[in-house]
C-alpha cells in the first residue's frame, strides 16, 4: 500500500511538473504547435485498423495484454480512436485463484483472471520517415478485473469483479524493413486510476512493446496498382488521340 501511495505521489508530480513547463514554453512555439495540429486535422482523414499487443507485468508475473484498435489518422501527425483490450489466456497460474469445495480441501475448479477495458486514445507522431516513426499516445480505459470459471451445474461463475479506470502513457516506434512489414517497439505505464477493490494484485505496471508489424496501407496500394494495370486500357487511348489532334492544331 505505501508503494503504491509513494508511486502515486511521483505521478500528481509528473503531471504538475509537464503541466508546468507547457505554460512555460514560449507563446510562440505553443501557438505553432497547435497550428501544426489543426492544420493536420484539416487533411483527409484515413482509418486504420490496429492489432496491438503490449507486456505489462500483474503481481510481478509477465502478461501480455492484446488490443484491437480502429484509427483515424491525419495526415501521418494526429491520430485519434478506440478499441478493445484483454488479458490473454497465457498468463501465469499464479494470478489465478483455487476454487475449494465446503470443506475447505478438496479442489473444485481454478477461476482464471480476467482484465479487460474498452479504451479512447490520442497519439501524436513526434518524427515521421519514409522508413521509421517515433510517437507519443496515450490512452484512457474503463473495463473491469474478476475471477472467472464454469461451474459443473451453473455454467459461466464471476468472482469479485469491480470495475477498473486506468491511464497508459507510452512513447512508440517502428522500423520499416520492408516496405509492408517491420519491427514495433515502445515504452510507457499503466496507471490505474480506480483499481478492483476485491483483488489483490497490483495491476500498476511498466509496459514495453516489441513486435511484428504489418502495414496493411502499403498492400492494399500493391493490390490497387496490379488491378489497375490489369485493367481494361480502352479509356486511355481517346484521351492520348486527343492530346495528339491538339498539338496538331497548335
Amino acid at each position: 500500500m505505501d508503494e503504491t501511495y509513494s508511486w502515486m505521489k511521483k505521478c500528481r508530480y509528473s503531471v504538475h511538473v509537464g503541466f508546468l513547463a507547457l505554460f512555460l514554453l514560449p507563446l510562440s512555439a505553443t501557438a505553432q504547435f497547435m497550428d501544426d495540429i489543426q492544420a493536420s486535422m484539416d487533411k483527409k482523414p484515413r482509418i486504420i485498423f490496429n492489432v496491438e499487443p503490449r507486456k505489462s507485468f500483474i503481481d510481478n508475473s509477465n502478461v501480455t495484454v492484446l488490443g484491437l484498435k480502429i484509427v483515424v489518422e491525419f495526415d501521418k501527425r494526429i491520430r485519434i480512436g478506440g478499441g478493445f483490450n484483454a488479458l490473454t489466456s497465457g498468463h501465469s497460474s499464479n494470478l489465478d485463484k483455487v476454487i475449494y469445495a465446503e470443506n475447505g480441501i478438496d479442489t473444485m475448479d481454478i477461476a482464471v483472471l480476467n482484465f479487460n477495458y474498452w479504451c479512447y486514445f490520442v497519439e501524436y507522431v513526434l518524427i515521421c520517415k519514409p522508413r521509421w516513426e517515433i510517437s507519443c499516445p496515450i490512452q484512457v480505459g474503463i473495463g473491469s478485473s474478476h475471477y472467472e470459471y464454469t461451474g459443473e451445474n451453473n455454467g459461466l461463475q464471476e468472482l469479485q469483479k469491480g470495475a477498473v479506470i486506468l491511464l497508459e502513457t507510452a512513447v512508440t516506434g517502428h522500423y520499416k524493413i520492408i516496405k509492408w512489414a517491420g519491427i514495433g517497439v515502445g515504452v510507457g505505464y499503466r496507471f490505474m486510476l480506480q483499481n478492483n477493490k476485491g483483488l489483490n494484485q497490483q495491476f500498476n505496471s511498466p509496459i514495453y512493446i516489441f513486435t511484428a508489424k504489418i502495414f496493411l496501407g502499403p498492400i492494399i496500394e500493391s493490390f490497387s496498382k496490379k488491378k489497375g494495370d490489369t485493367g481494361d486500357d480502352s479509356s486511355a487511348e481517346p484521351k492520348i488521340l486527343r492530346t495528339v489532334r491538339a498539338n496538331e492544331k497548335g
